[in-house]
């Protein structure tokens, strides 16, 4: 409440419009669910008034915390640099500044700030690498640690960026978007660099509609495993209701159907069948030709 009325007399002494919402945060991750329900208000405050731009106050500071946070978890390059200055509508300002530089800057102008109490807490993990483990590297290691790892973080952005748009070039050529999701073909992707194979995996995800939230590398892994012979049928669940499924050349990525009941249908051959579950027709026939190969919807069977 404090810290409400602070910003609140701030923003009426600089003529600013103030907005503040109360949520309760009962159980779970609140560092997480904190995080999240500031941003869906800043995101919908955006939406009523027609702002077009978001900016927070992350500094150089942050940036490093984050890093270091993906690191431990085992983040990729794309986690590594997920602080950036400019995202969509986002942009952080602050963020080639040090918090120290911050701070120095209100006192030399005798301006008070305040400061959340929960960012003393060291049950958070955020917290931990703050108050202890980033000092405690900085004094037996290094003392300008958060310089170097901004520098660090700076490299993988660039190259980051660069392996971003070749995956997104890769998407443009080959992918296909329609009605049931977001499709690319297999026979292309095989060959590919293992990296840019992971990238093309992320960037169809995203064409499809999720927003990557909990899809973690073994996730990736096993949609990749669909890439291998004799996977037509299979499907990988992902977090956020989407799934990945091999259709014969293709992988598909699309919302997760809604489970459909056993089934069973005979094929005469020749003859077909539609099967409604699934919404397709199959068809059977007898062809002399010993030259058959699978290719797309047509698999040959020897009898």
């Amino acid at each position: 409440d404090e810290d409400q009325l602070f910003t609140a007399a701030f923003a009426q002494r600089f003529g600013l419009c103030h907005f503040s919402r109360k949520v309760l945060l009962i159980t779970g991750n609140i560092e997480a669910a904190g995080r999240d329900a500031r941003k869906d208000f800043f995101h919908e405050l955006a939406k009523q008034h027609a702002f077009t731009r978001i900016a927070l106050a992350h500094t150089r500071n942050d940036r490093v915390e984050t890093f270091l946070i993906n690191l431990l978890r085992g983040s990729g390059s794309e986690g590594l640099v997920s602080m950036a200055a400019v995202s969509g509508n986002i942009i952080r300002p602050l963020i080639e500044v040090s918090r120290e530089d911050v701070e120095n800057y209100l006192r030399e102008r005798n301006q008070s700030w305040r400061m959340d109490s929960s960012n003393l807490d060291l049950k958070f993990t955020r917290n931990r690498l703050r108050h202890v483990v980033i000092p405690d590297l900085a004094a037996e290691f290094n003392p300008k640690l958060v310089d170097a790892l901004t520098r660090t973080v700076e490299i993988l952005e660039s190259e980051d960026a660069w392996m971003r748009a070749l995956a997104e070039d890769w998407l443009g050529k080959n992918g296909t978007k329609n009605d049931t999701g977001f499709v690319i073909p297999v026979e292309t992707l095989e060959s590919a660099p293992i990296a840019l194979v992971r990238r093309v995996l992320r960037g169809a995800l995203r064409k499809a509609g999720s927003a990557l939230r909990d899809v973690s590398f073994d996730h990736i892994e096993g949609v990749r495993t669909l890439l291998e012979a004799g996977k037509s049928g299979k499907v990988v669940e992902i977090p956020g209701g989407m799934c990945v499924a091999r259709e014969f050349s293709r992988l598909v990525f699309r919302q997760a159907l809604e489970p459909v009941p056993d089934y069973e249908y005979h094929l005469k051959i020749p003859g077909h069948v539609l099967i409604p579950e699934v919404k397709k027709l199959f068809r059977a026939e007898i062809v002399d030709s010993e030259e058959g190969e699978t290719k797309g919807y047509r698999v040959f069977v020897d009898a």
